[in-house]
C-alpha cells in the first residue's frame, strides 16, 4: 500500500470508531491496530472526506512514524472535537410514532440516550467523552443500566434499589426487537451497569473495566520488522 501524508495532517483527521468483539479476527487480518474494552473494540479511522473515511492500518503507523499510546490519545481528542458526545431525554431523540412503542418494563421518561452531535456513530462517545455518562450519574445520584443496542448510540437508566439484571437483560431483549434496533447487530447482546463511584463498567459475566485511559484493556501492537 502506498501512503503519504504529513503527520500534522494525519493527527488532526484521527478519530475513534467503535465495533464488537466479533470483528478482532477481521480487523487483524486486515493489519488493524485496535484497543478493547471488555466486549467492544476501540478501532483508529481516518477522515478523509466529509463523509468517508477509513481504518488506520499498522503500516500507515510505521510509515508516519506514531506509537499506539499517541495514536489513541489524538483518536480520543480529535472526536470530542469533531462529534461531540450529548445525553438526552429518550423524548427528545425517538420521533413521535417511536415513543408510542413502550416495550414492557421501561419507564420511558427515565431513559437517557447517549450520542453525538451527528447521531451518526454516536456510540463510540461513551469511550472518547466518558464523563458524559460519569456526570449523568452523578446528577442522579445513582448507577447506571447501559444498553449498547446499536453504533449510533446507547441507552441509560438509573438502577433502582429493586433491579434485578437478570430481569433487565430480557426487557433489554424485548426492547431490542420492539424498537427495531436489531435491523442491524446491537454491539453487545448484554446490559452493562455503570458505577459511578468506582467510575467502572460492570458487565453481565461479572468482568469490569475502566473507561479512564488504556488500563485494563489489551492493545494489538504492530510487528516493527
Amino acid at each position: 500500500m502506498m501512503f503519504s501524508m504529513d503527520i500534522e495532517d494525519f493527527k488532526s483527521r484521527l478519530f475513534l470508531d467503535v465495533v464488537s468483539e466479533e470483528q478482532k479476527a477481521a480487523l487483524e487480518g486486515l493489519g488493524v491496530p485496535y484497543q478493547s474494552k471488555g466486549s467492544f473494540v476501540l478501532v483508529p479511522r481516518l477522515l478523509l472526506d466529509k463523509d468517508m473515511s477509513a481504518v488506520v492500518t499498522h503500516e500507515m503507523l510505521l510509515v508516519i512514524g506514531m506509537d499506539m499510546d499517541t495514536l489513541f490519545e489524538e483518536c480520543k481528542i480529535n472526536s470530542t472535537k469533531m462529534y461531540p458526545g450529548k445525553v438526552v431525554g429518550i423524548s427528545e431523540y425517538l420521533s413521535k410514532e417511536e415513543m408510542e412503542i413502550e416495550p414492557d418494563g421501561i419507564a420511558m421518561p427515565q431513559v437517557y440516550v447517549l450520542t453525538n452531535a451527528t447521531g451518526a456513530n454516536g456510540a463510540a462517545g461513551f469511550f472518547y467523552q466518558p464523563d458524559m455518562v460519569d456526570n449523568l450519574a452523578t446528577m442522579l445520584g445513582k448507577d447506571l443500566l447501559v444498553f449498547p443496542a446499536g453504533k449510533n448510540e446507547m441507552f441509560c437508566i438509573p438502577v433502582s434499589n429493586s433491579t434485578q439484571l437478570g430481569e433487565i437483560q430480557e426487557m433489554y431483549n424485548e426492547a431490542v426487537s420492539s424498537l427495531g434496533l436489531d435491523e442491524e447487530q446491537p454491539l453487545s447482546a448484554e446490559v452493562m451497569q455503570y458505577d459511578h463511584i468506582k467510575r467502572n463498567v460492570k458487565q453481565m459475566d461479572g468482568s469490569s473495566f475502566s473507561l479512564d485511559g488504556l488500563e485494563n484493556s489489551a492493545v494489538a501492537r504492530h510487528n516493527s520488522r
